[in-house]
């Protein structure tokens, strides 16, 4: 079983303090809230960063993550997807998957 989940995108940064504006891959976006910490994933390799803020609704957010403090850093992760560990992803309702469970 997949221990990570993909769950957004990153489309570029958002106003002037380092902000990420982020896609919810899912539609879902209430788990965002609630995360401490997520991974950027970067080829092979997975980032890790902790949540610092969380803005927005409807599958377009803003983040602000720990080390990422100008626009031109935010712009640089920009494409990447943001990875959680499977525990802080969306929650499933009844008779739901996640895609990578059914590609099995």
């Amino acid at each position: 079983m997949t221990e990570r989940l993909a769950t957004g995108l990153i489309l570029g940064s958002h106003g002037v303090h380092g902000f990420l504006k982020v896609r919810s891959l899912s539609g879902e976006d209430e788990h965002f809230y609630r995360l401490r910490r997520l991974f950027v994933r970067r080829g092979e390799e997975f980032l890790p960063y902790a949540v610092e803020e969380v803005k927005g609704r409807g599958g377009h957010l803003a983040l602000k993550l720990a080390g990422v403090s100008t626009p031109e850093q935010a712009s640089a992760l920009r494409g990447l997807e943001i990875w959680v560990d499977r525990q802080d992803a969306s929650p499933l309702g009844e008779g739901e998957y996640y895609l990578v469970d059914l590609c099995r």
